[in-house]
């Protein structure tokens, strides 16, 4: 199951939300299980600027990828939610300019 939304908050900013959900099972051993090494949930949140002439734009990204299994469970605990965020600044090239990008992974 997945559900994602856009929306222009005012001119040159926009939000993206996103989320995903898994359900991937796999016989293991003759007992149906979940998938090891899946995602259980994804889930991610873009805002976005770009100034008025469209020369510089601004992107913040928080994404967030749910907890799986490991292999056996008993030898291995399932894996906790793991959070990123990411930062990226661009420049649209001039006439003849080189464009410019800065991206910064937190």
């Amino acid at each position: 199951m997945k559900i994602d939304a856009t929306y222009p908050f005012f001119s040159g900013f926009t939000a993206t939300g996103a989320f995903r959900l898994n359900d991937v099972k796999c016989t293991y051993d003759g007992v149906l299980r979940q998938k090891y090494l899946t995602s259980r949930y994804k889930g991610l949140l873009t805002l976005s600027y770009k100034t008025p002439m469209e020369l510089w734009q601004f992107d913040v990204t928080g994404q967030l990828n749910g907890g799986g299994v490991l292999y056996d469970g008993s030898k291995y605990p399932a894996t906790r939610p793991r959070p990123a965020t990411t930062c990226q600044i661009s420049r649209s090239p001039a006439i003849a300019a080189p464009a410019h990008s800065l991206l910064v992974m937190l």
